[in-house]
């Protein structure tokens, strides 16, 4: 937004404190969604939700259009976050629930080392404009494959957990705050 609208550090920062504003709220909303529809729905919902904001913050010459966008967007994605957290620990023993979780970190942090390199490589080749258009088209593409990704491969394994859950006696409900089972044995 710096470079293509000329904000200074003050006014930006400014709409980074409105965003995560946002974010509180959208985080707060999440769960009771979660209970209605499902983690894996609930995620891919408000994930798809998203992308026309991407659209927007990516190709609007409008300041005001990108900032509402970039709201939105953020919070629709931060949203997700403890929901898919809560069901990833689901599907793990306790003894693994660590090593899994440092592992999806790294993967995290790897994948913003690869996209900061990709588009500096992309913007210095086919210059600001093009390299932010094409940058954000690519961004586009991944977010929608791994939205796609992620209700192929992990809804059908909600599906089971919940008819396990179902057979047991149990329901999501019975769970902690974020659908997280509270019933596991210690592992000591």
């Amino acid at each position: 937004m710096k470079g293509r609208f000329g904000l200074d550090v003050a006014e930006l920062n400014g709409v980074f404190a409105v965003t995560a504003l946002g974010n509180v709220v959208a985080i707060l909303v999440q769960p009771a969604l979660a209970t209605r529809l499902g983690k894996v729905t609930a995620v891919v919902v408000v994930q798809a939700a998203s992308i026309p904001f991407i659209v927007v913050l990516g190709f609007s010459p409008i300041l005001w259009t990108v900032v509402a966008a970039l709201w939105v967007r953020s919070s629709l994605m931060v949203s997700a976050g403890p929901i898919w957290s809560a069901f990833q620990m689901e599907q793990l023993p306790p003894a693994d629930r660590a090593t899994f979780s440092a592992t999806t970190s790294l993967i995290w942090s790897s994948a913003w080392v690869v996209g900061g390199w990709y588009y500096a490589l992309v913007q210095a080749r086919l210059g600001f404009d093009l390299g932010y258009a094409v940058g954000f088209l690519t961004m586009i593409a991944l977010y929608v494959s791994a939205i796609a990704c992620s209700w192929r491969w992990w809804r059908p394994i909600e599906r089971v957990a919940a008819s396990r859950d179902a057979a047991a006696g149990g329901s999501p409900a019975d769970r902690g705050a974020f659908g997280v089972a509270t019933d596991y044995p210690d592992p000591r």
